[in-house]
């Protein structure tokens, strides 16, 4: 355990005046604050530590304001008196990029009727009176500026196209990066700019939505925030729900320009966040090694040729070929290898039962034991779950010991299967087991399958042996 962590605990103890019955470490993907869960007489609670005291303080008065009209933000119990420590409500682990990928393929209505809920409420927020509101507080700016858009350009030039190593004329591209500025800074700017309103930061709670992340708001154009949630790389939504979507907010908005020009402004917003964006990945993916960032790049590139079809940006010629070179060079951006040949066969199976028989002829594969992973099945109200149900996934999402052992499997089973593509071999089996055959691994053999896909190009089969004993 280390300082921060005894600090954390200390401060929860001294403000609940028992111990957590449990904290686990919640992943932080693109911020450096430190999340962990934990629960004190059945309630669960979020606390956070962050070494920029600035950033909280933005957090905590942002949140008052939103709070105070009527904007569902979660609540904030307890800050430490160095506002490096704060406990706010527990929002769960539904957002709305964990239900686009389980309504995409499903229920589209669902999806776009979700979608038009967030769009009103963003129109909510971009338009709230500031009157009492001190835009000093906000952090690290107080508004979008020529000079605040270019740091977003500068970090694209210098976390992502030097980081791969892509080729443009510097000094030319500094002429459209100002250029590009001064357009952007002209365009609707008096508005509140939520500044990350995407699918991570929107979540799902006692069927509410709530908004989370809003610590870097400031006034900017309302086009900003719009395309943060249309072409959010991560969430990848088809182009038709886009537009739907956009006809949907431009009616809602009634802003007072054409329909033409509402879209020609959006889709230079568009464009400017793709770009920023692909600086995050830039130095979230290819720094700090982290996957699910190196995976959006292909997305976001190919927004990028979306977008430059209903856009002219010759004005713009330097920006233009670069933009250009990565839409013709994507492929060097795709990270999953590829097999026609190869099947995965995963399975999950109770240990009562036995390790199930490779029907291929291959004699066996890997067999990895669940019995060691938090058992929902000793919770009455769990028991008649299965391992493919939304309440067992979210009690198992909630333990890190589960994402670190999946983990493993995954980098354990990864060499063979690339050993496997390379030789042109045609069948591999996994298997999970549980003491039952209806929840760990169930869960653990769904998540594995969907984790693989994310990696690899290959045919996959899940199988559940124990599916016919399953108690429900």
């Amino acid at each position: 355990m280390n300082y921060k962590e005894n600090e954390v605990l200390s401060f929860i103890e001294k403000k609940y005046g028992v111990s957590p019955t449990s904290i686990t470490k919640l992943t932080n993907n693109g911020s450096n604050r430190i999340y962990w869960r934990f629960f004190i007489n059945n309630n669960s609670y979020i606390v956070t530590y962050n070494i920029d005291v600035k950033e909280n303080e933005s957090f905590f008065y942002i949140q008052k304001f939103l709070k105070n009209h009527n904007i569902n933000v979660p609540e904030i119990y307890h800050i430490s008196s160095n506002k490096l420590i704060y406990v706010q409500q527990d929002l769960g682990n539904v957002s709305l990029y964990s239900i686009i990928e389980t309504y995409k393929n499903n229920d589209l209505n669902y999806l776009r009727n979700l979608y038009f809920k967030i769009l009103t409420d963003l129109w909510k927020i971009q338009n709230l009176s500031f009157k009492g509101f001190n835009f000093k507080n906000c952090y690290p700016v107080s508004k979008f500026s020529k000079e605040v858009i270019l740091w977003d350009f500068y970090y694209f030039k210098y976390l992502f196209l030097k980081l791969y190593y892509i080729p443009f004329n510097e000094l030319k591209l500094e002429h459209d990066f100002k250029k590009f500025a001064s357009l952007l800074n002209n365009c609707y700017s008096n508005y509140f700019v939520y500044r990350d309103f995407q699918s991570r930061n929107i979540m799902l709670h006692n069927n509410k939505i709530y908004y989370i992340d809003f610590q870097s708001a400031r006034k900017g154009s309302l086009f900003y925030d719009l395309a943060s949630l249309v072409f959010d790389a991560k969430a990848n939504i088809s182009d038709d729900i886009k537009i739907e979507l956009l006809n949907y907010y431009y009616k809602k908005s009634k802003i007072n320009i054409s329909y033409n020009e509402f879209l020609y402004n959006f889709y230079y917003f568009a464009l400017f966040r793709i770009i920023q964006a692909l600086g995050a990945y830039g130095y979230r993916g290819k720094y700090e090694n982290k996957k699910q960032f190196i995976d959006s790049i292909p997305i976001a590139i190919n927004n990028i040729e979306k977008i430059l079809a209903n856009i002219n940006i010759t004005f713009l010629p330097e920006l233009s070929n670069v933009l250009k070179f990565l839409v013709n060079n994507r492929n060097i951006f795709c990270t999953k290898k590829s097999s026609q040949n190869l099947k995965l066969t995963i399975t999950s199976f109770s240990y009562k039962e036995s390790i199930p028989n490779d029907e291929s002829g291959n004699g066996g594969g890997f067999v990895f034991d669940c019995r060691g992973l938090p058992n929902p099945a000793k919770d009455e109200n769990l028991k008649k779950f299965t391992g493919i149900d939304k309440p067992i996934i979210d009690y198992m999402e909630q333990f890190e010991e589960v994402k670190k052992f999946l983990h493993h499997c995954l980098n354990v089973v990864s060499v063979t299967i690339d050993n496997y593509i390379e030789r042109n071999f045609t069948n591999l089996m996994v298997n999970f087991g549980c003491t039952g055959g209806q929840h760990r691994s169930v869960y653990c053999a769904e998540k594995f399958a969907k984790l693989i896909q994310e990696k690899y190009d290959i045919q996959i089969q899940v199988i559940h042996t124990n599916k016919d004993k399953w108690e429900v």
